[in-house]
């Protein structure tokens, strides 16, 4: 878990905001076995909800998110969860969501 290659794979997640849900689902559950991995499938997700062509199958990730262990105080960890919840696939289609 590091090293190299854990540098790559952690920055492949981050970045994989806009790779289409279900070329990177099983990706990003693979990641969520590694303890150290699991802020960068987080920040993945957040990306994958916040970038313009991101789209995110809700409750899937919500099941993946719920996963990872993160300290309650993670930046953003509370809305991300909540607008998953709403069934919310991307912050494009309804951006007032993030902020209620």
């Amino acid at each position: 878990t590091h090293g190299p290659l854990h540098h790559r794979a952690r920055h492949v997640l981050e970045d994989s905001g806009t790779v289409d849900w279900a070329d990177k689902r099983d990706t990003l559950r693979a990641a969520s076995t590694v303890a150290e991995l699991h802020p960068a499938v987080f920040l993945g997700l957040l990306d994958g909800y916040h970038a313009v062509y991101g789209n995110l199958h809700p409750a899937e990730a919500l099941t993946l998110l719920e996963s990872l262990h993160l300290p309650a105080d993670t930046e953003n960890l509370a809305q991300l969860r909540a607008v998953l919840r709403k069934g919310a696939r991307n912050n494009r289609h309804d951006p007032a969501l993030w902020d209620a």
